[in-house]
């Protein structure tokens, strides 16, 4: 209860020091309501840091079940711009790009330590559709899940 209670208050203030200079409202995901938050000069503020751990550690708890950053933004009540700025700006990769590699890095674990079926593995690292999970492992890592499963069991 009382760790809850830190993470409220945690994201309390990453919200109203995102929000500080508000343009508009945080549900326009066109809006920009903070200026220039990913091209300050100097270190970034322990707010965008925190901000971006924040939307990392939201996107890896939310994989399977295919929370994205409209939605993590709608959550912290900043705009989907803002968030996808702010998470760049600190990690060096859009949240698209960190997501696709934990669902690569996610697909390898369970295709070697389990017999799951590449359908449900497809649910598992939130691709709904098995033949888009498919092209896009093999895409990443040139081998078919199946493949990929068979030579990882053989070495």
């Amino acid at each position: 209860p009382v760790r809850m209670q830190l993470e409220a208050l945690l994201l309390l203030a990453i919200g109203a020091a995102c929000k500080e200079g508000a343009t508009s409202s945080p549900d326009t995901n066109d809006a920009e309501p903070i200026s220039n938050l990913s091209d300050r000069e100097g270190p970034p503020s322990v707010y965008r840091i925190m901000l971006a751990n924040q939307i990392a550690h939201r996107l890896a708890e939310g994989l399977a079940d295919g929370i994205g950053i409209r939605d993590i933004s709608r959550q912290l009540g900043i705009s989907r711009s803002t968030c996808t700025r702010c998470f760049s700006a600190h990690f060096g990769r859009t949240p698209h790009e960190h997501v696709a590699s934990l669902r690569l890095v996610r697909a390898k674990e369970l295709l070697l330590q389990t017999d799951m079926p590449v359908t449900a593995l497809a649910r598992a690292v939130g691709l709904s559709a098995p033949e888009s999970f498919s092209r896009f492992f093999q895409a990443a890592t040139g081998f078919t899940p199946t493949a990929y499963r068979q030579r990882g069991l053989k070495g």
